[in-house]
């Protein structure tokens, strides 16, 4: 009797080690992660089930990269499961991700480029300036193409142009 008590308590330690819980240890997350990459989760089901259970996302990023997962694979995975996504690129950079290329696969997964600027901005990599907006048109001042009245063409096709 003892043995199937031992048995069965096994049997229920390991199934409940096989679904993420709200406050498991990083090594548990690890655990979990790795197991889940060995069965063939992708990091999308992985982001998805470790969002529904409550897990920080800087512990999730970290272990799906140490599990051989590729940083820009388990951010866009992360901010489709509604992480936040300055958590998601923050813990992947810390994991030895480049910023501006994770911040760009944040952006083309729908993550806000004002809140990832930001971030960057309060501390982040200062090399994040390349994701701004360029200048609005208007904000060049090309000399005689910035004014009233417009531009005209004349010269039947000889080509002059005049600014007035």
């Amino acid at each position: 009797m003892k043995k199937l008590l031992a048995i069965a308590a096994v049997v229920l330690s390991s199934a409940s080690a096989m679904a993420f819980e709200p406050g498991m240890t990083v090594q548990q997350v690890d655990s979990e992660v790795a197991q889940r990459v060995k069965n063939g989760d992708t990091a999308d089901v992985i982001a998805a089930a470790a969002m529904a259970a409550g897990l920080p996302a800087s512990v999730v990023v970290s272990s799906m990269i140490l599990s051989g997962t590729s940083s820009s694979v388990v951010v866009a995975a992360m901010v489709n499961a509604r992480f936040n996504a300055v958590d998601v690129v923050n813990a992947a950079v810390s994991s030895g991700g480049n910023r501006d290329a994770l911040n760009g696969v944040a952006i083309a997964n729908g993550a806000a480029p004002g809140s990832l600027l930001a971030a960057t901005a309060a501390g982040g990599n200062a090399n994040n300036a390349v994701i701004a907006a360029p200048a609005a048109p208007a904000a060049l001042n090309i000399v005689g193409f910035n004014t009233s009245p417009a531009p005209t063409v004349s010269g039947g096709g000889k080509g002059s142009v005049s600014g007035s």
